[in-house]
């Protein structure tokens, strides 16, 4: 069975960046999100500053439904309805926003796969939006108003 070259660009992505930091970062998300959950159950009386656990919490999600945005565009089929890319697209950047912090916050492993994430993030949200750009795995089923093929 022969891979298209859809298959092989997302594969890759999916295989070099998804998984890791798949590995990495959804726990920590998961962790935050465990934390807030707890302490908002136990009405937030050992903490002196909830406002600050409400944010964390908030980024917390972000990372998640970024992680979600970015396996939905992987498993996805090729020729989505806008609607459909610009909600995923969004989805994208908000676990772009979320990884951002990333950046400068740790060393080592979690600044390579925050910084190939942050690329490919801003890289795969351009191919959802403008899905005409180049070397877009998507980009030759992409169809007109009038449902001809354009590519």
């Amino acid at each position: 069975m022969r891979l298209s070259r859809r298959g092989v660009i997302k594969g890759t992505l999916a295989l070099l960046i998804g998984v890791p930091g798949t590995v990495l970062f959804l726990p920590l998300c998961a962790a935050i999100l465990f934390a807030f959950v707890y302490s908002a159950m136990e009405g937030f009386a050992n903490d002196s500053r909830p406002s600050e656990l409400v944010l964390s919490s908030l980024w917390g999600l972000a990372g998640v439904v970024g992680l979600a945005a970015f396996w939905f565009w992987v498993f996805a089929r090729a020729n989505l309805t806008r609607r459909i890319r610009t909600t995923v697209a969004i989805g994208v950047l908000v676990g772009v926003g979320a990884i951002a912090p990333l950046l400068t916050a740790y060393a080592g492993i979690y600044t390579i796969l925050a910084a190939m994430g942050f690329l490919l993030g801003i890289v795969i949200s351009l191919w959802l939006l403008l899905p005409n750009l180049p070397l877009n795995p998507d980009a030759q089923i992409e169809t007109s108003r009038a449902g001809q093929l354009t590519r």
